[in-house]
């Protein structure tokens, strides 16, 4: 039960690394999160399924024979990772969308761009990248554009001894900037937030100080973007620890005794605030306080995978009163 816990999470967690090398998507979720999860919020949970009581009708079942059995069967894959799974990383790609379209990054306008959502995108040669619209196509280095930092204010490059006149005129035109929204984008020379032009409006324009706001900065917007995804695989993985409670009974036939494994719930979802919320710990892990609203997209997939597991132990419990002695379709694919 613990090893079809653990396992589910694997495809939310390689799936953003296959987008990232398909279609060019910016990763959902960074490998440093990837390690929050498996090494902070899925532990305990884990183990509390150690000391879940055995289920009501252990004494009906055949001992295991030690040459057949094995521990992670073909079975038990096929439910972690192709039945489970499957929904996890739905849900941790729909909220990522959901966050970006929040902050003007619409479905869209995200597969390609996965260098682009850079703070001071650079090509290979260490340069600011060419589809940077304010110093993209200069000689200037990405570095030293974030060194000088020089920024756009009312729609026009601040003034700068490291940039000359004809370099503004050149690669940093009064018509490139800006969009319907906001006159300053793309914020500066050499693109601060990404050089990912926004295509709608911002729902939160004023949910922060002026000039602090993560609208239109597809660099901030990605951060909160992944802090939303790390959020939804903690979500789910609440259903995932309830379903793993049983592989038969319904939950109502099992119960919530098991005490421990409710403290697993509470410390995972508290060291998930922890990670989000805390600014020292935010800043160095690279996640974001996300706003409120950002932590529900991923609760219909939680309470999707609690009622199709449900289901799946229904309909294994009455093919079995049906057909005693036959291995029938659920059966065959998802009891493990």
């Amino acid at each position: 039960k613990s090893i079809a816990y653990t396992l589910s999470s694997n495809i939310p967690e390689i799936s953003p690394f296959l987008m990232f090398i398909i279609i060019q998507m910016p990763l959902s979720l960074t490998t440093v999160l990837i390690l929050c999860v498996d090494l902070g919020t899925d532990m305990l949970p884990a183990i509390s399924l150690a000391y879940e009581k055995p289920e009501s009708d252990i004494m009906n079942r055949p001992p295991r024979d030690a040459e057949k059995d094995r521990l992670v069967t073909n079975k038990l894959i096929c439910f972690a990772y192709f039945q489970i799974g499957v929904f996890q990383a739905l849900a941790g790609f729909f909220t990522f969308f959901v966050v970006l379209n929040d902050y003007g990054f619409p479905i869209i306008s995200i597969p390609g761009e996965a260098l682009n959502f850079d703070a001071f995108p650079s090509e290979r040669n260490g340069n600011i990248r060419k589809d940077c619209p304010c110093g993209g196509g200069s000689n200037m280095k990405a570095t030293k554009a974030a060194k000088i930092d020089v920024r756009i204010r009312n729609g026009v490059l601040e003034d700068d001894d490291d940039v000359s006149a004809a370099d503004r005129a050149r690669y940093c035109p009064p018509e490139d900037l800006g969009f319907k929204f906001d006159e300053d984008w793309p914020f500066g020379w050499g693109c601060p937030f990404g050089a990912t032009k926004p295509r709608k409006e911002c729902k939160f324009p004023t949910s922060k100080v002026p000039g602090r706001s993560t609208c239109y900065k597809a660099s901030e917007a990605l951060r909160h973007g992944q802090t939303a995804a790390f959020v939804s695989i903690v979500i789910v993985q609440w259903a995932d620890l309830l379903i793993c409670k049983t592989r038969l009974l319904s939950l109502a036939d099992q119960g919530m005794q098991n005490t421990v494994m409710l403290l697993g719930l509470l410390s995972e979802t508290l060291l998930c605030l922890f990670i989000c919320y805390t600014p020292g710990i935010s800043d160095g892990i690279g996640t974001r306080p996300i706003a409120g609203v950002h932590w529900f997209p991923s609760m219909p997939f939680s309470i999707l995978i609690f009622l199709y597991d449900e289901t799946r132990k229904f309909l294994l419990r009455r093919d079995r009163r049906l057909y005693p002695g036959e291995v029938k379709f659920v059966e065959k694919y998802s009891y493990y």
